[in-house]
């Protein structure tokens, strides 16, 4: 009975905290550009990276996992050509480009290495970041070590739009998914990072 209180005591704990301290999100402010971090609910990562361009707070749209760049007209260009050996490779092959950093960097990593990339190469020094709430506190830390603070400024805005974090996450299987797997990511990040060049 004492064991059987103490795992309902611990998994009320784990539903009410895990999911929190993941969610990160900052008011935005007005920067060169916008940098658009892919992955799962892409389309409300976009609409609301396209909504900031559109209300001026970046002039451009960057996207490091396919280098591409968005004007304010909407048109996208490819950035740096040389990055993207031939066309026929998808934009997780060619964030693998920089794989020697690290073999076990994961895409956001090798994605905000590529954004800082481009951002030195066009001569900006301020970004909002834009990604889900889960995936924001990783984003975070991770760009901490990617970004020198003297030289970028920094602002992390998660969308407004999608799937919205719950108190019943646990109740959700997509909401278990990104849990976890945060979780799983930010703890692998910790391992690796110590081992990797940036």
């Amino acid at each position: 009975m004492k064991y059987s209180a103490i795992t309902v005591i611990v998994l009320i704990l784990l539903a009410l905290f895990l999911p929190k301290p993941l969610i990160y999100s900052e008011k935005p402010e007005k920067s060169d550009a916008i940098m658009l971090i892919t992955g799962p609910v892409m389309k409300a990562r976009q609409q609301y990276a396209r909504e900031l361009q559109q209300k001026k707070y970046g002039r451009i749209i960057l996207v490091p996992a396919s280098s591409k760049i968005i004007n304010s007209d909407g048109r996208t260009v490819t950035f740096n050509k040389a990055m993207r050996h031939d066309k026929g490779r998808s934009a997780s092959d060619k964030t693998r480009d920089i794989q020697h950093f690290c073999k076990y960097m994961e895409d956001t990593h090798r994605e905000l290495i590529l954004g800082k990339r481009m951002m030195l190469a066009l001569g900006l020094h301020s970004v909002i970041i834009v990604s889900s709430p889960y995936h924001m506190r990783r984003i975070r830390l991770i760009a901490s070590r990617v970004f020198d603070s003297r030289t970028f400024r920094l602002n992390f805005t998660a969308t407004p739009y999608g799937p919205r974090p719950s108190m019943m996450w646990w109740a959700d299987r997509d909401q278990r998914w990104w849990v976890f797997n945060e979780w799983i990511k930010l703890a692998w990040f910790i391992i690796y990072a110590p081992f990797c060049n940036t």
